[in-house]
């Protein structure tokens, strides 16, 4: 085990964006408190990513610092071309001791020369391009290691590379430990079948457009929803809504700042509504609490991941409902007379639940499973996300890491249980008055 030293890593921002590729990577990289992380933008306005997830930049590209690990995520064909961007991953891959590329940030590092000679992988769409410029396409589905670089596929691929880099950086012993914390133990949820790659008109007769809600409030988890959000930003005509009290930049705990874009009294009626982990408090905010009531009854999907799932409770929304969370927190579920399940990904009714980051694309799947049916799932999972779990260490879930690092982890986590428990029973007990 090596101790972690400061590591200054670096996120390319543009337009449109797939903040799924960034925040994949940054849930692994972005976990140890240590690390700095920039996120790197032309100037210092939020950018907008698909689905309009709002990342707040902490730098520009003039002005930001020596890295040592740069990041390159999915972009719009226009940042592609864009030669000043370009210019600056190439110079910035110069100096980075380790280079992480995204879907089809892949081909933004091909045509800025970074991969010259390199085995090289990325998105479906992506991959034919690469030997254009001189990369060497080295096979889809994981991540593909040469040398400093690793490259890969979206979702999953995301997630795994990064896994790989922190290896890297801090050895097999903690990069285990938070393989597990992370649970990350991804399971396809719909087996490809011969249709999958021929559904591309499956959504061409509904006339159903979503309104999906994301609930966004300071000390936000963004890992827990941008799964979500990647899942039904693959929808036509998805109108999203970034939540909370007013208008305004939020601090992300352990990500980065994010930016709430309508109000709980300006908000319609949605028919999805995301809910990730975020501080305790929130668990006790009769405004928060009282605005999920207000939408309960008109949602097709309550989509609730790792301690997201206590806000919803807190709020009434799982009396009686089979529910789960991450290993910390499950045993707190029954305090808000929920069914607590020790499924990784559990279905009741509207509410969709599942253990943290990963779980945010399962448990969105199969909402979209049983708002669109089956097929849409399908082809959303394999296509678009091209979801291919290939796990470094296979050891995501207690049962599979065992005792030992499971009481570690518990115990790393544990100083915060006493407040979401306070926050719950306090929460639940205000809002829910007979």
């Amino acid at each position: 085990m090596r101790f972690p030293m400061v590591q200054r890593i670096g996120f390319v921002l543009s337009p449109s964006f797939r903040a799924a590729d960034i925040i994949g990577v940054q849930a692994v990289l972005g976990a140890i408190p240590l690390h700095r992380c920039y996120y790197i933008s032309k100037v210092l306005e939020p950018v907008k990513g698909r689905a309009n997830f709002p990342i707040v930049p902490n730098t520009t590209f003039e002005d930001c610092p020596q890295l040592d690990v740069l990041v390159i995520g999915e972009m719009s064909e226009h940042a592609l071309n864009d030669a000043n961007l370009l210019a600056f991953i190439q110079v910035r891959a110069k100096t980075a001791q380790h280079i992480i590329g995204i879907s089809n940030g892949v081909l933004a590092l091909a045509k800025a020369g970074v991969l010259n000679g390199k085995r090289a992988t990325a998105d479906a769409l992506t991959y034919p391009k690469l030997s254009i410029y001189d990369a060497i396409p080295d096979g889809l589905g994981k991540p593909v290691e040469d040398g400093n670089i690793i490259t890969a596929g979206p979702s999953t691929g995301a997630t795994e590379a990064a896994f790989l880099t922190m290896k890297k950086l801090v050895g097999n012993r903690i990069t285990q430990l938070l393989e597990l914390t992370l649970e990350y133990d991804p399971e396809k949820q719909f087996k490809k079948s011969d249709k999958s790659d021929n559904l591309a008109n499956v959504f061409q007769n509904t006339s159903k457009a979503l309104k999906v809600g994301v609930l966004t409030p300071p000390g936000i988890y963004a890992p827990d929803i941008v799964g979500a959000v990647d899942v039904f930003g693959c929808l036509p005509n998805v109108e999203f809504h970034y939540l909370w009290k007013e208008k305004q930049e939020v601090f992300g705990l352990l990500c980065p700042s994010l930016v709430a874009d309508t109000t709980f009294d300006d908000c319609p009626q949605l028919d999805v509504l995301i809910m990730g982990a975020s501080i305790p408090k929130h668990c006790a905010d009769l405004d928060v609490l009282k605005f999920i009531q207000r939408q309960q009854d008109g949602l097709s999907a309550a989509v609730t991941i790792c301690a997201g799932a206590l806000i919803a409770g807190a709020a009434g929304l799982l009396i009686g409902k089979n529910t789960t969370s991450n290993f910390h927190h499950t045993k707190y579920l029954s305090e808000l007379k929920a069914i607590p399940s020790q499924k990784s990904v559990e279905s009741d009714g509207i509410i969709y639940s599942a253990g943290p980051a990963i779980g945010s694309y399962e448990a969105a799947l199969r909402a979209v499973r049983d708002i669109y049916g089956e097929l849409a799932a399908e082809y959303i999972e394999n296509v678009h996300l091209e979801y291919s779990p290939h796990p470094v260490y296979g050891q995501g879930s207690p049962e599979k890491a065992g005792k030992l690092k499971t009481a570690v982890s518990k115990a790393i986590l544990s100083p915060l249980n006493p407040f979401f428990r306070s926050a719950i029973r306090r929460g639940f007990k205000a809002a829910n008055k007979a």
